[in-house]
């Protein structure tokens, strides 16, 4: 009899359509009878070249089938005359758990882009391959490796990367998709909120196989870019937005495959008028305010943080006199004297706020001082008397010194 006992073994086949069984015993004279036992039938197997019958050689192929097991226990029985007893082998297939797996690694300095795909357990092994998407002028290629190296700029179209699985024992061919992220827009619940209020700004996606990491940036008016959010959500919220988050919004996403970025948008955060500031020229100040020189050009001047930019309206001693950031009195009278306003108005908002100043006139009294020398003290003294009546403030008169020298 040959040594030992039979050895089985189970390979795919046909292009892993079916699985070849092998069952062998070498040596005995004469050489052993070797035949897989009925009961693989029973499992629901179908071999081909027959209809119905089991196959007395050691080679067979089995088709996989909707009645094919997914933990499928093969025995070969093996008989030789000088042997009182038949001997057996055993080779067991099943088919892999869950679905086949895909990933992407980006190695050294991200020049390229390695994708890999399994479809581990299962015995034999499952047979796993990729389809390249489309190019321009080109048809769909293959790559029979289970890593696929891209170069990492080549991924920019969106079209999927797709991983093909197929194991004798399962009828379908499975699969596993890497889809590069499309270039992202964003949507904006208010393009022009009022100061206070809350905003969100949602990153599309049309196309991107999860998990998805997504980067929000803010820039500002003189073009400083900074990071404002990031995280694997597609929303980013401000609540109470302020005036200095006024600027340009965009948003960067990326997965395992690439990263896109989109257009920026504009976020224009309404608010004020807050409370103006007004400059006097020329700048002089009292205890009591702003003064002016009679007959001089005076110029007031109102500005009030706003967006959209204040309208602004003045007012003396309660009545409106001019509309526009810049009041000029080209030659200003003590009559002009008195209280003046600014009123800031914001259109958008329907939003007004008011700096009040009061402005003096100083004027001299007219013609020069009015000197007299009259008795005092029963004619024992004098008593001089210098006046100059008008003028603001009061004019100031002193006797010279050199009267008292005499």
């Amino acid at each position: 009899p040959p040594d030992g006992s039979p050895s089985c073994s189970v390979l795919p086949a046909m292009n892993y359509s079916s699985l070849n069984l092998t069952c062998s015993w070498p040596g005995g004279l004469p050489p052993p009878s070797l035949r897989w036992t009925t009961n693989l039938l029973a499992q629901g197997g179908a071999w081909l070249g027959g209809e119905g019958a089991w196959p007395a050689n050691n080679v067979s192929v089995l088709q996989s089938g909707s009645q094919t097991s997914n933990n499928s226990l093969f025995t070969c029985l093996g008989i030789h005359p000088a042997l009182n007893t038949s001997t057996q082998c055993t080779a067991r297939a099943w088919s892999p758990y869950g679905e086949p797996v895909c990933s992407a690694y980006a190695p050294g300095k991200n020049q390229y882009l390695l994708l890999s795909c399994s479809w581990e357990g299962g015995s034999p092994r499952a047979v796993v391959w990729w389809e390249v998407p489309k190019e321009e002028g080109r048809g769909q290629e293959v790559e029979t490796s289970n890593i696929l190296v891209l170069r990492s700029n080549s991924t920019q179209n969106g079209q999927a990367y797709t991983c093909y699985a197929k194991h004798p024992l399962d009828t379908r061919t499975r699969t596993c998709s890497l889809v590069p992220v499309s270039k992202p827009y964003i949507l904006l619940s208010d393009a022009s909120p009022a100061e206070g209020s809350s905003v969100w700004l949602r990153c599309g996606l049309e196309n991107g196989t999860e998990p998805l990491f997504f980067v929000w940036e803010h820039e500002t008016y003189n073009g400083l870019v900074s990071t404002v959010s990031q995280g694997n959500r597609r929303v980013f919220n401000m609540t109470e937005v302020n005036r200095n988050q006024t600027g340009w919004y965009r948003c960067g996403a990326r997965n395992q495959v690439n990263q896109e970025r989109s257009d920026r948008i504009w976020l224009d955060i309404i608010f004020g008028p807050d409370i103006p500031k007004i400059d006097v020229t020329p700048y002089s100040v009292t205890d009591r305010g702003y003064s002016a020189q009679e007959r001089q050009a005076v110029s007031l001047l109102c500005q009030a943080q706003s967006n959209p930019p204040s309208q602004y309206v003045w007012f003396y001693n309660n009545s409106q006199v001019y509309t526009g950031p810049q009041f000029t009195i080209t030659r200003i009278l003590r009559m002009n004297t008195g209280t003046y306003a600014c009123q800031a108005q914001n259109t958008y908002l329907n939003t007004r706020s008011l700096k009040t100043i009061n402005l003096t006139v100083y004027y001299p009294p007219d013609g020069s001082p009015s000197c007299s020398v009259l008795p005092a003290m029963n004619y024992s003294s004098l008593n001089l008397t210098c006046s100059w009546p008008g003028g603001l403030p009061p004019p100031s008169l002193r006797w010279t010194t050199n009267l008292l020298a005499q």
